[in-house]
């Protein structure tokens, strides 16, 4: 069920709001992701809710306190109003209250309308905003400038001219916020990541590389000084992603060694049932961080990225293209399913009869041209080295199952055998 909320900060002037529709299920904790992605604030600082009345007065914190109840124990679909407290050594309260039941259908967190600019956080509070606003709208009057106010204008927000402090204050891009509730409504139910071990990255000096990537996109340098909050631009968000995407990368030829043969069927069961009974796709389509990370334990597969998506590995995408294919999975609406079909194949993993389905699936996945030369390098003496146009292809056989290494010499299991005769004795 989707239901309305609004989100208001208490004391604000001009008015800042969020009216958002999200999921009834969704705990407060993740509801604060919400709330702050919505209302800009940097998530860094702690929080809590307060839900008082004439009888009691409950506070639901992350950690709780004697007295206090987990924020994980209340769902937006039974909460009253709440009083949402970020930063309790400031001043930021925002109100929050659902509106009712929407009869909209879609991907959640929704933005219905965002009223009133992003906060400012360093401002500690709307009062100091609503000073501030007064301050940069005389400034772009031309009035003199108000020295016990301006250097906090000047020092909260980054150097701009008076009427763009004075659009700061007033308005917010509701792209900008709707784009930055997409990936917080891709990143919910995502475990904290850990960071990587120094240890662990490749060799490189990304300062160097950063600043060679800069250098070849003006317009990126463009909005890091000129935008006073770089930090939500989508356009930059969008390319730092792809940035760190295609360059922390793992070195090596990238082939896991699975350390002993396992066939197919008991990695293609270990995939499907990591994804469970429904699995929550983004509003791309794509498995959700989190697991994608429960797949990336599952197979094995080293990972440098804190963040990484379904399609940074042949071997996630293949396998999920395998399961939808044999029929274990489909998709309905904004998640894959586990078909009845799947239930049976989790309670006999085995691909027996359906070699040919595997086979056909693999050359529509790699291209019939590639899946060719696979098939001519598998059934040779496996001793020579394997074509580069097909080492891709033989690594995502290998985490999937097909291939091991013993040595230096490739030994593939029985299914793929099986699956490279297509079925054929």
């Amino acid at each position: 069920m989707i239901v309305t909320m609004l989100f208001t900060v208490e004391g604000a002037r001009p008015e800042i709001s969020r009216c958002v529709n999200v999921e009834s299920d969704l705990d407060l904790s993740r509801l604060a992701q919400i709330i702050d992605a919505s209302l800009g604030f940097s998530g860094a600082a702690g929080h809590l809710f307060i839900h008082e009345d004439e009888t009691k007065r409950e506070v639901f914190a992350e950690n709780p306190g004697p007295g206090e109840r987990s924020m994980s124990s209340m769902q937006v679909g039974d909460m009253p109003p709440l009083l949402y407290v970020y930063d309790p050594t400031a001043n930021w309260n925002v109100s929050v209250r659902r509106i009712g039941q929407s009869g909209l259908e879609g991907p959640t967190p929704l933005l219905v309308h965002a009223q009133g600019p992003d906060v400012v956080e360093t401002a500690n509070g709307p009062e100091m905003m609503t000073r501030l606003h007064e301050e940069a709208r005389n400034l772009a009057a031309g009035l003199p400038p108000n020295m016990e106010i301006t250097p906090l204008l000047l020092g909260c927000l980054p150097v701009m001219t008076p009427d763009r402090m004075l659009d700061r204050l007033s308005v917010v891009d509701q792209v900008a916020v709707a784009t930055r509730m997409g990936f917080v409504g891709e990143e919910l139910d995502v475990p904290e990541a850990q960071p990587p071990h120094f240890d662990d990255l490749p060799d490189q000096d990304l300062t160097m590389l950063l600043d060679a990537f800069l250098e070849q996109r003006p317009d990126l340098k463009e909005i890091l000084d000129t935008d006073p909050n770089p930090h939500s631009n989508p356009t930059l968000i969008a390319a730092f992603q792809e940035f760190f995407e295609d360059t922390m990368v793992p070195v090596g030829d990238g082939a896991v060694d699975m350390h002993a043969p396992k066939g197919f069927s008991p990695v293609l069961a270990q995939y499907l049932e990591t994804l469970g009974e429904r699995a929550p796709l983004t509003t791309r389509g794509k498995l959700k961080v989190n697991i994608v990370r429960s797949l990336i334990d599952v197979l094995d597969l080293p990972s440098y990225l804190s963040q990484p998506r379904e399609d940074t590995w042949d071997a996630i995408v293949f396998g999920r293209f395998l399961l939808e294919k044999l029929g274990f999975l489909t998709r309905v609406g904004n998640s894959l399913l586990r078909t009845p079909e799947g239930t049976d194949f989790l309670a006999n993993p085995s691909i027996a009869g359906r070699e040919a389905e595997f086979a056909d699936a693999c050359a529509e996945y790699f291209g019939d041209w590639t899946w060719g030369m696979v098939v001519e390098f598998l059934t040779g003496d496996l001793r020579g080295p394997a074509s580069p146009a097909i080492d891709d292809a033989l690594d995502t056989l290998m985490v999937l199952g097909g291939v091991f290494e013993m040595g230096d010499v490739n030994v593939i299991t029985a299914e793929l055998t099986a699956v490279l005769n297509r079925g054929q004795v």
